[in-house]
């Protein structure tokens, strides 16, 4: 009897079981796969998980161990991580939005968790929310992307008029246009400061009175 037959019926099969989606799952043990998966029911892992291909999930699942994802995951159903204690993203190249997807991925660029909700753009996990109410008087309240602040002292050189340049704000604000900043003067309160120009992202004038030395504070907000 040919020994093969049997041999390569059983790699089809196997073949054919990672190919197809998966009802409910119970993994009590370590599991690895390769290739692509889907799985529609709900899904229990309790051991190690390694999954390398692209995992598409359309029901609930529950990891109690590490779980690893090398590709796409998609999570179309609740997701349970409570049993991890901690959860792990290899950093990546920027991802590209899409519209009715939010994205998560951790950047290798920045170091940080980036999303993209909506295809409304990249945004870092953990920002402060900051919105810009616009140049009227009814606040437009549009969040910003990626915003910042910025805080510091500095001295004027006095002069005609006394002036002082902020420069180096690292990471920069995208633009001279992306930011705003207010002033108070911490020496003498009855002398006006005000920023005369904000010459790029990561630069700005303070100008004051003539011939003085007064240190003026600065918040600027933006992104």
């Amino acid at each position: 009897m040919n020994k093969t037959i049997p041999m390569l019926a059983g790699v089809l099969f196997l073949g054919l079981l990672l190919a197809c989606p998966r009802d409910t799952s119970q993994a009590q043990g370590n599991v690895s796969l390769s290739g692509n998966n889907a799985f529609t029911g709900n899904n229990s892992f309790a051991g190690t998980s390694t999954f390398a291909g692209n995992a598409t999930f359309n029901g609930t699942i529950t990891t109690n161990a590490l779980s690893t994802f090398g590709n796409t995951v998609i999570f179309n159903s609740n997701v349970d991580f409570s049993g991890l204690g901690q959860t792990y993203f290899t950093e990546g190249n920027a991802q590209s939005g899409s519209a009715g997807l939010d994205i998560l991925w951790a950047d290798s660029t920045a170091h940080r968790l980036k999303v993209n909700n909506n295809n409304a753009g990249t945004d870092v996990i953990g920002d402060t929310l900051v919105q810009y109410c616009g140049t009227t008087s009814t606040c437009s309240h549009t969040n910003q992307l990626n915003p910042q602040v910025v805080y510091g002292s500095a001295a004027l050189a006095s002069a005609s008029p006394s002036t002082v340049t902020i420069t180096g704000i690292s990471p920069a604000f995208t633009s001279a246009t992306s930011y705003k900043c207010a002033l108070n003067n911490e020496t003498t309160r009855t002398n006006a400061v005000q920023v005369s120009s904000y010459a790029s992202g990561s630069s700005f004038v303070i100008t004051g009175p003539n011939t003085v030395t007064d240190t003026v504070g600065y918040v600027c907000v933006g992104n």
